[in-house]
Formats: C-alpha cells, structure tokens, sequence
C-alpha cells in the first residue's frame, strides 16, 4: 500500500469520454510502456491485433520504459486511431480498461514523490479536472489515503535533503510552497493580485540562484513571513513578457483548443496588467 496526500477533490474525478468538449486522445502524443506493448503483442482478439501491428510501433526514442516504449501513429489529423466516432477507446471497449497504458490509465492524474511521501494530483489540460480545482472552494484540502499497488509513472522524486540539491532551490521546496499555499488560500487581494504577487516573488528567488546566491534564500523567506509581499507593481509590460515565455515553454502543443485558449489569455493578461497596475499606482498615491 502507498501512503498518498492528494487534495479531496481527486475523489470526485471521473472520466465524461465522449461528452468531454475536448479530447486528450487528439493532438497529444499516445505513449506505451513495455508492459502494455507485451500485452498488445499476445492479445487473442485478431481483429485488435491487426490494429497493433499497424499503428503501435518501438519508440527509437525512449526515456521511460514504463511510460513510453513505444507510440501510437496518429492519423493525418493528429488523432488517436483508436478513438471511435464517439470520442470513446475501442481498447478499452473491446478489451478492457486494462490494457489501456500507464499514460491513458493515470492521465490527468499526476503523481510525484517529495521527501519520500506520494503526492496525486490532477493536471488542468483536462477540462473535467480543471472543473473540479477551479470550481472548488475547498480545492487546496488535502488529505492522506492508501492506495495498493505501485505507481508506475513518478514524474518528479525529490528529497530536499539530498545533498545534491544542497545549493539549489530544491533545498527550500517545503518552504516556498508553503508560502505560495498559503497566499492562495488568504483572500486579502483579489487571486489575480495574488498570483502575480507570487510570480514577482518567485522571479526574485530566481534570480538569486542564477546569480549564484542561493544562499540568500533563508533571508528572502524571513523578510517574506514578517512582512508579507511588498508593494510592487507587476507592469502590463512585463506581464506580457511573462506570458510570452509561458506559451513558448509549453509550445509546441498541437491542440486547436490549446492555442486559441493561449491567444485569449495572452490578450486578457496583458489588459489585466494594465488594470493591475493602475490600481497599484492608485493605492501608492
């Protein structure tokens, strides 16, 4: 059994398939891992047979036997060719969910390891899961449940203490999450503010460490929890700038829905840096 804190509303999320207006089977890559591939290899259904042969092939490329021995070759236009008309597996249709793979099985669920305790949560790409954390009042509540088996894909494991991250930021991870928690959580500024509160803040921690002075870190923590944010102005500019690399990081996602919802937010982000600071402005005089 896996001891695993994850946020109470993991318990809720449920799969809508073909109701989702969105498909995490169209414009993503669809990863194998070994163990899946083994079993599509052996499978006794002939007709799913045919459809391995001709769409699975070894991944030339692979960074993780359990995530991605081998691919799905998508279709001209970049769907899975195992999704039917109803946007619903015929893997999982004809099969059974297990032999859907450690990707399809987890997603959006995310697990990482920090400080040797399992933390679950759900990723945000998945519009059903962005529901159940964006709409939750509760959603930073967190509580520890069991789970059996393993986990077969761990996207980050860190332990702080480990001496190779004596020099870095990791060596504050507790520290600065519990900060950025707890600014979420606090309504003393609309969340707009605040988040971009913590994005000025975690710029500077940035900084630091580019600059080779990590071990500023603890003073930038203290000054933080005696004094809270200081007043600063986030420019239109400068949040602009921020979304900018933002959408580079994550490009290139081949997903319409992605990049239109990308193209809104860069727009809405920079009226909202103008707004932002106007009001900042407002409060200094």
């Amino acid at each position: 059994m896996n001891k695993t804190v994850e946020p109470d509303y993991l318990a809720h999320f449920k799969c809508i398939g073909g109701d989702c207006e969105d498909s995490c089977c169209i414009g993503w890559d669809v990863d194998i891992d070994h163990k899946t591939y083994q079993s599509y290899k052996n499978v006794s259904d002939l007709r799913m047979k045919k459809q391995f042969e001709k769409f699975i092939y070894e991944n030339d490329w692979i960074t993780d036997p359990n995530v991605d021995f081998a691919k799905v070759e998508l279709t001209p236009d970049k769907k899975c060719p195992f999704l039917n008309a109803d946007k619903l597996c015929i893997i999982q249709k004809h099969l059974g969910e297990k032999y859907l793979s450690n990707v399809c099985t987890y997603y959006p669920r995310t697990v990482n390891k920090v400080n040797g305790v399992f933390e679950m949560t759900l990723s945000p790409s998945c519009p059903e899961a962005a529901r159940l954390i964006l709409l939750n009042p509760n959603a930073m509540k967190m509580h520890e449940v069991e789970k059996p088996g393993k986990y077969p894909i761990i996207t980050f494991d860190v332990d702080q203490k480990s001496k190779q991250y004596q020099k870095t930021l990791v060596a504050y991870f507790s520290e600065v999450r519990s900060i950025c928690l707890d600014t979420m959580m606090h309504s003393y500024s609309p969340i707009e503010q605040r988040i971009y509160d913590l994005a000025e803040w975690v710029d500077k921690l940035q900084k630091i460490h580019n600059q080779k002075k990590t071990h500023q870190t603890p003073e930038l923590l203290l000054k933080f929890r005696n004094k809270g944010f200081e007043p600063g102005i986030f420019t239109s500019v400068a949040l602009k700038d921020y979304s900018e690399n933002m959408v580079r990081v994550l490009l290139p996602v081949d997903s319409e829905t992605y990049t239109k919802f990308s193209d809104e937010a860069s727009r809405g982000d920079f009226e909202l840096g103008e707004k932002i600071g106007r009001a900042s402005c407002r409060e200094r005089e």
